[in-house]
């Protein structure tokens, strides 16, 4: 093979430690054609030249080392970063080399869409209802409830009050079973996380997002099986029918079925038909009480985006989204305040305006009833300057890249919008200066979240003010969350044999089965660690990469870091089409 050499920078050697191996980290998505492909470098010696090889006949690529270096101080001992941009002019296999160190990648023209495809298999495996998955089998249904079998349980559901649950989120079977809580239709739908409960508040999020990011650019989604219609919508489709059965009429809206005593019991979901968890001989349903503007706003948010997106596709659905995404708004117009998840700390929120201005706006562009675009700027000029990146309780910059595709550009009613957007690219350029190698996860519970919210944030708010500085950094969020960290390993499943290989899932722990494409919550900081109570495993493989703001254990006790989720998902599927675009 033909090599291009970069000389390295001299590196720290650490007095009286062995020298180690160096470690060269590049994300498992593969290098785009003609595109600019970052590389990490961290060593703790001198390691001599990075070398990038060529197949024969291979025309050269280049590899430049970027100016500077950082120090990431791990449990092991410090590693010198260093940062490098590859490109190559033609698509095939290459290799990347320290001495006897060697990794390997890839270069295509579309490198993004086998991720595309590879995260909507989660939500597939997440389905809940009659349908089996590659999973599981049917599970939760209602006619567990409607056939009057004793001997068929866990039905999808039995109507809680909002006045009944208040401050009991573990009603008592006696009282759920008493005659007096009538049943509804909730199967179907996806599990929230590694876990069989359901809720409003994060699968409204993920179908707002992904459509959202889907309507901005419908080129990039997959159509693997060729049938016509881009693969994200059939995907989402469960998502979006539930919303629509969660709000069986104008009044009405469920936030949660399920509840805390489902983390109790380790098992597959088919499993609960016939041998119910103590307690939930059939599941609740929980009903939002007279504070529901944060779930209802996003809900039809989320529906009336969906509604766009299936014109031309499944226009009865894109119909029926259209017609509950109105009433869901009314209904967030009637009841101000906030509705928390059963208990409050699985997703605390406290606000509901972004909410629903997103709501207001995405109405407004499939009504184009001025009604919702007077209230979605009104929403927006109250909503003070702080933003912060997106995530299931907080949507606001997604309703100010909204608001602004429904705006002639440079419209005084972006002022508001714009200060906003200043203030998180600054915030996000902060973040992820503050960490040696570029992650901008700032150590939360579920950093690739908020890594990727970062990415996201810049991306969408494009359409506010037309500023991409911060395009560069978004991209380096997506390598990163793909394999290009300490670690190496790609915090999507199935994108490589690294991992994760362990994650925090009964489903895939009982069944033995991966769950290809889901995305855990990634590394996190000591402090979240102890107080999410996740102790280090024995033999963690990880133990010499840690830092105090970088704590990641591929294993299934995890979860804080090694937990999927829906959100999780869709963070970093809508990053990755962003980045795509």
């Amino acid at each position: 093979m033909r090599e291009l050499v970069v000389p390295t920078l001299v590196a720290l050697l650490l007095g009286g430690c062995r020298p180690d191996a160096p470690l060269i980290r590049v994300d498992a998505m593969g290098a785009q054609v003609n595109g600019s492909f970052p590389v990490l470098v961290l060593d703790r010696s001198a390691p001599g030249p990075l070398t990038l090889e060529f197949p024969p006949g291979t025309p050269d690529g280049t590899l430049d080392p970027e100016a500077g270096t950082a120090t990431y101080a791990a449990a092991g001992g410090d590693l010198v970063v260093r940062r490098y941009a590859l490109q190559v002019s033609v698509p095939g296999d290459f290799a990347l080399t320290i001495g006897k160190t060697s990794v390997p990648f890839s270069a295509s023209e579309n490198p993004a869409a086998s991720v595309l495809s590879t995260g909507l298999q989660f939500y597939a495996a997440q389905r809940c209802g009659p349908d089996a998955t590659t999973l599981h089998g049917a599970c939760h249904l209602y006619s567990s409830i409607s056939d009057s079998d004793a001997a068929t349980s866990s039905g999808d559901a039995l109507l809680v009050p909002y006045s009944y649950v208040s401050d009991v989120c573990r009603i008592p079977a006696a009282n759920l079973l008493d005659g007096t809580h009538p049943p509804v239709n909730v199967e179907g739908g996806w599990h929230d996380a590694g876990d069989y409960l359901k809720f409003t508040h994060t699968t409204a999020f993920t179908v707002a997002l992904l459509f959202g990011t889907y309507l901005r650019d419908p080129t990039v989604w997959p159509d693997d099986d060729g049938d016509g219609t881009p693969d994200l919508l059939t995907t989402m489709e469960p998502g979006v029918r539930w919303l629509i059965a969660a709000h069986p009429d104008d009044n009405t809206l469920i936030y949660q079925v399920g509840d805390e005593r489902d983390h109790d019991y380790w098992r597959m979901p088919e499993d609960d038909t016939l041998s119910p968890i103590a307690g939930l001989t059939q599941r609740p349903a929980y009903v939002c009480g007279p504070a529901c503007a944060n779930i209802a706003g996003r809900a039809s948010a989320a529906l009336a985006l969906a509604a766009q997106a299936y014109v031309g596709y499944d226009d009865a659905l894109a119909a029926t989204a259209k017609t509950s995404a109105i009433s869901l708004y009314n209904l967030g117009v009637a009841t101000p305040g906030v509705q928390p998840t059963c208990p409050a700390d699985f997703y605390p929120e406290d606000n509901y305006a972004d909410d629903m201005q997103l709501a207001a706006a995405a109405l407004y562009g499939v009504t184009t009833d001025p009604t919702y675009l007077a209230d979605a700027v009104a929403l927006s000029n109250a909503a003070g300057t702080d933003e912060g990146p997106p995530a299931y309780a907080d949507v606001q910059v997604l309703a100010d890249a909204w608001l602004a595709r429904q705006l002639p550009a440079g419209s005084a009613d972006l002022s508001a919008p714009s200060a906003r957007a200043a203030t998180l690219r600054t915030a996000f350029a902060a973040s992820a200066a503050a960490d040696p190698t570029g992650w901008a996860g700032e150590g939360t519970w579920g950093s690739v979240a908020t890594a990727e919210g970062y990415a996201n944030a810049c991306a969408w708010l494009v359409d506010v003010d037309s500023d991409e500085s911060c395009g560069d950094l978004s991209r380096w969020q997506v390598h990163s969350a793909l394999g290009m960290n300490p670690f190496g390993v790609p915090y999507m499943v199935g994108l490589s044999d690294v991992g994760p290989l362990s994650i925090s899932s009964p489903l895939t722990d009982v069944s033995g089965q991966a769950e290809n494409g889901a995305v855990v919550g990634g590394p996190a900081s000591q402090q979240t660690m102890d107080e999410g109570g996740i102790n280090a495993p024995k033999n963690d493989a990880y133990a010499d990469l840690q830092t105090p703001q970088m704590i990641y254990h591929d294993n299934v006790n995890d979860y804080v870091s090694n937990e999927a989720a829906l959100d999780y998902t869709a963070q970093l599927l809508s990053a990755v089409a962003e980045w795509d675009r």
